[in-house]
């Protein structure tokens, strides 16, 4: 099961920019011992939320606006979507959600455990969303071609599948 609408396929790749955007910070500010835990748990929190939020675009389920990641794993589930075994053990992140901006911490953050999740399911909601039961539209939005909606059916709405394959022979012969 893929992402298919390329309304949600743009809205599940504007969330996975932001979720990479927040696990390079959540990277970046590991590597520091002098920095505080709060700002990493709260950045690799945010590249889990986003990850599974992206998934759930592409499935093109409507989800309430939450940060709970329990919640939003429940939702995917329902979807029969397969989840991760280290994806589905992110509850524990739940603890560095937005609150952390105004509270102490009241664990102590396992860094290379929050790295390691974030980027577990970042590397899962990527897979989610390139893999697609409509090929060329995906392979098309892949390559960012400006292409305005429905530029892959035919009037009957048909896939027109080769369409990709011509641009790209186009691309190349110049």
């Amino acid at each position: 099961m893929g992402c298919v609408a390329t309304e949600r396929l743009e809205a599940a790749h504007r969330l996975l920019r932001k979720a990479a955007s927040d696990l390079a910070a959540a990277r970046t500010l590991a590597r520091d011992p002098d920095q505080a835990d709060e700002p990493i748990g709260f950045h690799g929190h945010q590249t889990v939320e986003k990850s599974v939020k992206a998934v759930l675009r592409c499935l093109d389920v409507d989800f309430h606006p939450t940060h709970d990641i329990d919640s939003l794993l429940r939702e995917v589930a329902q979807q029969d979507m397969p989840i991760p075994d280290l994806v589905l053990s992110a509850r524990w992140i739940d603890d560095w959600d937005m609150t952390i901006c105004y509270e102490e911490a009241k664990t102590i953050l396992d860094r290379m455990q929050a790295i390691d999740l974030a980027t577990a399911a970042l590397a899962w909601a990527q897979e989610v969303v390139s893999t697609t039961a409509d090929e060329p539209a995906q392979a098309a939005y892949s390559d960012t071609l400006p292409l305005p909606a429905g530029w892959d059916r035919m009037l009957d709405g048909r896939p027109m599948p080769d369409i990709v394959a011509e641009i790209r022979r186009a691309r190349d012969s110049r």
